[in-house]
C-alpha cells in the first residue's frame, strides 16, 4: 500500500526546472525535492541515450498537464509534481532508476514507452502499490498497469489489414529488432497473422540494433523477391533500413511497424526515404480533433512541436489526476475501480475506454502514417481512403462502437488430426447478448478454426441485431494463441460488410481482443472496437 507517510520520503528526484535540460543532466544530481503536500507522479521514458527524444516529448507532455491542472487549483488543492524517471531504454538502467523513485515516494507513474523495460520495472511499482498507467505495447506487458497505448494485438491485425488490402502484398518480407521484447513479439504476432491471410512470408531476418548501415539486411530480404519488406524496428533501425530501401530503387514496398513510429525516424531517414516508407502508428499530434489549442500549448510551453507520444502523456497525467479527485486518493484498487467504470473520458487522443480483462484501451487508434514534404507524419490519405478512417469533415469520420461481450457455444462441428491429434479444424456457432454504447444487440458469431496445439487462424462472420430487428454484420480475420496459462488469446480485425435498416449503409473497421479459458468450443469473452460510417 503506497501509505501517505511511504510517500512523502525525501529522495533526489529531477526537477520540473531540469525539463528543457534534460538530456544533459543525470538522475543522480542533487535538486530541490517538492513540497511534502504535492501529489508525486513519476513519468518513466529513456530520458537520454538514442531513444531520448520520444522520453523528452513524453515528459514534457506531462509537464503540460501538470502545469494545466496546478493553474485550476491542483488535485483538491493539491499540486501536481512530475516525477522524471530516466531507464535509458534498459532493462538494468531502469529497475535501478524506478527503485529510487518508488524509495522518494509516488503516488501514481506514467510510462515507461520500452516493453522490455516495463516488463522489469511495472512489477516494482505495482508491488509498491503505485498505479502505472504505461505506454508499452508488446503483449507480455498486458495486465502490469492499464495503458493509453495500443497493444500488440491490437497493432497486428491493422498492419495485416493495410499489408493485404491497402498495399496487396501477397508476398512479404519480414526485418525485425531480435534484442527487444516489443520487436520479438511484434514479429511473431505478423507472422502469424500474415500466414493466416494467405499471405507467403519468405523471410524473417533477425537483425541487432547499433548498426550504421543495414543494406545487406535489405539486400538479403529483397533477394526473396518479396513484394513489400515490413520492417520491426525502433525508429532509428527503421529509418537506416528505409534509406537502404530507397537506395536499393526496388518496386517492393516498404512498411515500418508501430515500433518506428516516431519524428526521429522522418529525422534518421531523411524525407525521401521516410516518404518511401509508411509507417503503422498513431494520428499525429495535430491529427486529433480539436487539437489546435493542445498543439500551441506545447509548442509555447516548450519552443518545439509536440513529441509524438507528447499526447498519450498529457491525457495520462489528466486521467489520474481525474480518478484522483474522483475517488479521493491515489490508492491503487480505488484507481483501478475508477478507470474500469470508465464510459467516454475524451482527451487529446480521443475518447479513451479500458477493457475490464486486460486494461488495454479501447478504441485503440491505430493508423498508417505517412511522411509530408515538409518532414512532418499524418494519417496517411491513400490508406484513410481505402479503410473509410476519416476525412476533413468531422460528422464523416464515424460512429465508436464498444461492445463488451460474452459468448457460449450454441452448435459446433469440429474435427481433430494429426499427431496426437495436434490440428482441431471445422466451425463453431457462439451466441449471446450485448449492451453495447449503441444499445442492446442479439450477437452471433460464426468461426471457422485451423488451429495446431491450440493456436492458429480464425475468420468468419458477427451478426449483431438490435432490440428492433435491425442488423449490422461483420467478418473477422483473427488469431488464437494458447498460452502458457492454458487460457487462449484472441485478436481479430474486423470489418463492417452491411446492415439493414439503420445499418443498411454501414462501413468501417475496428478490431476485438478476448480470451477463451478452455479448449475450442468453450465460452469467449472479448471487447469489440469499430469506427462505423453510414449511420
Amino acid at each position: 500500500m503506497n501509505t501517505p507517510s511511504a510517500r512523502r520520503i525525501t529522495a533526489v528526484v529531477f526537477s520540473v526546472a531540469a525539463l528543457l535540460g534534460l538530456a544533459n543532466c543525470s538522475q543522480s544530481e542533487s535538486l530541490p525535492t517538492p513540497d511534502g503536500d504535492d501529489i508525486r507522479i513519476g513519468l518513466e521514458a529513456p530520458l537520454t541515450g538514442d531513444q531520448k527524444d520520444v522520453g523528452i516529448g513524453m515528459l514534457n507532455g506531462a509537464q503540460l498537464a501538470a502545469t494545466e491542472i496546478n493553474a485550476s487549483g491542483g488535485v483538491d488543492g493539491k499540486k501536481i509534481t512530475i516525477v522524471p524517471i530516466d531507464d535509458a531504454a534498459d532493462p538494468d538502467t531502469g529497475v535501478a532508476a524506478a527503485t529510487a523513485a518508488i524509495a522518494s515516494g509516488l503516488d501514481a507513474v506514467v510510462g515507461p514507452y520500452n516493453s522490455g523495460v516495463g516488463a522489469q520495472t511495472l512489477p516494482l511499482y505495482i508491488d509498491a502499490g503505485i498505479f502505472p498507467l504505461r505506454l508499452t505495447s508488446a503483449d507480455s506487458t498486458q495486465g502490469l498497469g492499464f495503458t493509453l497505448q495500443p497493444m500488440t494485438s491490437q497493432i497486428a491485425p491493422v498492419a495485416t489489414s493495410a499489408i493485404t488490402t491497402w498495399a496487396k502484398a501477397k508476398t512479404v518480407a519480414l526485418i525485425f529488432d531480435q534484442t527487444t521484447t516489443y520487436t520479438k513479439d511484434a514479429n511473431t504476432e505478423m507472422k502469424t497473422q500474415l500466414e493466416a491471410a494467405g499471405v507467403n512470408v519468405t523471410i524473417d531476418i533477425g537483425v541487432d540494433p547499433g548498426a550504421d548501415d543495414y543494406t545487406n539486411t535489405v539486400s538479403q530480404a529483397l533477394a526473396t523477391s518479396p513484394d513489400l519488406v515490413y520492417v520491426i524496428t525502433y525508429y532509428r533501425e527503421g529509418g537506416l533500413i528505409a534509406q537502404a530501401m530507397l537506395a536499393a530503387k526496388t518496386s517492393a514496398r516498404c512498411l515500418a511497424d508501430f515500433g518506428a513510429y516516431d519524428t526521429g525516424f522522418v529525422a534518421t531517414a531523411g524525407v525521401a526515404a521516410a516518404q518511401n516508407c509508411p509507417v503503422v502508428g498513431v494520428p499525429a499530434p495535430d491529427d486529433f480533433t480539436n487539437s489546435k489549442s493542445l498543439v500551441d500549448a506545447y509548442t509555447s510551453a516548450f519552443n518545439t512541436a509536440p513529441g509524438t507520444w507528447s499526447p498519450y502523456t498529457y491525457d495520462s497525467v489528466k486521467l489520474l489526476a481525474a480518478a484522483g479527485a474522483a475517488v479521493g486518493s491515489f490508492d491503487a484498487e480505488k484507481i483501478r475501480s475508477f478507470l474500469l467504470d470508465l464510459q467516454d473520458w475524451s482527451g487529446w487522443t480521443g475518447t479513451v475506454g479500458f477493457d475490464s480483462t486486460t486494461g488495454n484501451r479501447i478504441p485503440a487508434p491505430v493508423v498508417v502514417v505517412s511522411t509530408r514534404a515538409d518532414g512532418t507524419l499524418h494519417v496517411d490519405s491513400s490508406w484513410a481512403a481505402s479503410t473509410g478512417f476519416g476525412s476533413d469533415d468531422d460528422s464523416a469520420k464515424g460512429t465508436q462502437l464498444r461492445a463488451e461481450m460474452s459468448l457460449s457455444s450454441d452448435f459446433s462441428l469440429l474435427q481433430k488430426v494429426g499427431v496426437e491429434e495436434s490440428q482441431t479444424y471445422g466451425w463453431n456457432q457462439l451466441v449471446g447478448k450485448t449492451n453495447s454504447n449503441l444499445g442492446d444487440f442479439d450477437v452471433v458469431m460464426l468461426g471457422n478454426v485451423d488451429y495446431i496445439n491450440g493456436s492458429g487462424p480464425f475468420f468468419g462472420f458477427i451478426t449483431m441485431t438490435a432490440s428492433n430487428g435491425d442488423v449490422l454484420a461483420m467478418r473477422m480475420d483473427g488469431t488464437a494463441r494458447l498460452e502458457d496459462d492454458g487460457v487462449t488469446s484472441l485478436s481479430s480485425s474486423v470489418t463492417v460488410i452491411g446492415g439493414t435498416g439503420d445499418y443498411i449503409s454501414a462501413s468501417g473497421t475496428g478490431n476485438f481482443t478476448g480470451v477463451r479459458i478452455a479448449e475450442v468450443g468453450a465460452p469467449i469473452e472479448f471487447t469489440l472496437t469499430a469506427g462505423i460510417t453510414g449511420l
